[in-house]
């Protein structure tokens, strides 16, 4: 087992202690090494696992066959195309990727990515109760797809849209969810004409919201939305005053 990480003590991981292990509180620093204690973990094991600490777009892979790659770390464009880069082109033929992130809403771009790979990496299994998604490898990347470099300017809306029916596809039902980001009230200044939407709430229960521009009446899209309380689809809506605000 190759174990790669920054072990760099961050903010979110003291916030979730008091779910996942209590017994960490106050234990460490922000921005302190944890790595020691990784090690103390993993100790009956320590022979099989070679770790490696620091940023994983410096490491190199020694050029050997990889059977499984569960893959937390697609945390943006740059290390979603540097993991690739490093790894893919040594997954052998039915080898198996695990997206830890793939059912979570705020990594859309492991969306774009996976539906892009999807005739030569298949999904197989969404993890009940997680957000991880196993992928199967079904034949060998091209060499186009070898060496990634995307960004969001690669992609049209249509594959967009495509890419995040796709995913939702993919997923459990219980992941089902569209999130709506929504700014009550917009200037022309910070919007163009095109997403000056026309929201607000109507009552304590009801709320007008205007689709995205490019959304057509009569589209998958519009009609996930407008049927959404009949296919069992959940929304909400993340609300702000201004685009100021956070």
């Amino acid at each position: 087992i190759h174990s790669y990480d920054l072990f760099v003590w961050e903010k979110w991981m003291e916030d979730l202690l008091p779910i996942v292990n209590s017994a960490l509180i106050g234990k460490f620093r922000i921005g302190q090494i944890f790595a020691p204690e990784f090690r103390e973990n993993i100790a009956p094991w320590k022979d099989r696992v070679k770790v490696y600490e620091g940023d994983v777009l410096q490491q190199k892979w020694s050029g050997a066959p990889v059977e499984f790659m569960y893959v937390d770390a697609m945390k943006d464009w740059s290390l979603t195309c540097g993991i690739h880069n490093i790894f893919m082109r040594h997954l052998v033929d039915d080898g198996y990727v695990a997206h830890q992130d793939f059912a979570f809403h705020g990594v859309p771009w492991l969306h774009l990515y996976t539906y892009r790979l999807r005739d030569w990496l298949q999904p197989v299994h969404h993890v009940p109760n997680s957000f991880t998604v196993l992928f199967r490898l079904i034949k060998a990347l091209p060499r186009d797809l070898l060496e990634l470099s995307w960004d969001y300017t690669n992609f049209q809306p249509g594959e967009i849209d495509a890419a995040y029916e796709w995913a939702a596809s993919v997923v459990g039902e219980e992941k089902k969810l569209d999130i709506f980001f929504i700014t009550l009230n917009k200037s022309e200044k910070d919007f163009s004409p095109s997403t000056l939407y026309n929201d607000y709430a109507i009552n304590e229960r009801l709320f007008h919201w205007e689709t995205q521009s490019r959304v057509a009446e009569g589209s998958k899209i519009a009609n996930r939305y407008i049927n959404h309380k009949k296919h069992d689809h959940q929304i909400a809506l993340f609300v702000r005053e201004y685009k100021k605000e956070n």
